[in-house]
């Protein structure tokens, strides 16, 4: 019994990580220049493992990330220093950059 549950939460924590990797990827991008908030990632400390809730950040990249431990997340995976531009989507600014 032990062993099974231990399997079904390796199970979720795979499925949490494969899923916030899809949305990072799916992300809109670009944004606008504001004041930056550095993100708290001691906040989440089962790093790699992120809450599933959904309270959008918008990250400096211009990478829209579906909450502040997925861009904890990336910044972790990437050896990078993405901060939080602003709260909800990032949006594009710049009309070269339109899709048609």
């Amino acid at each position: 019994m032990l062993k099974k549950r231990g399997r079904q939460k390796m199970r979720s924590h795979k499925l949490v990580i494969l899923t916030s990797v899809i949305d990072l990827a799916t992300a809109q991008v670009y944004t606008s220049s504001a004041s930056y908030e550095e993100p708290d990632c001691q906040d989440f400390p089962d790093i790699p493992v992120c809450p599933m809730f959904t309270k959008r950040v918008c990250g400096t990249d211009g990478m829209t990330y579906i909450n502040r431990c997925n861009l904890c997340l990336y910044n972790w995976l990437n050896n990078a220093n993405v901060k939080i531009s602003h709260n909800g989507f990032c949006t594009k600014t710049r009309p070269e950059e339109e899709e048609y």
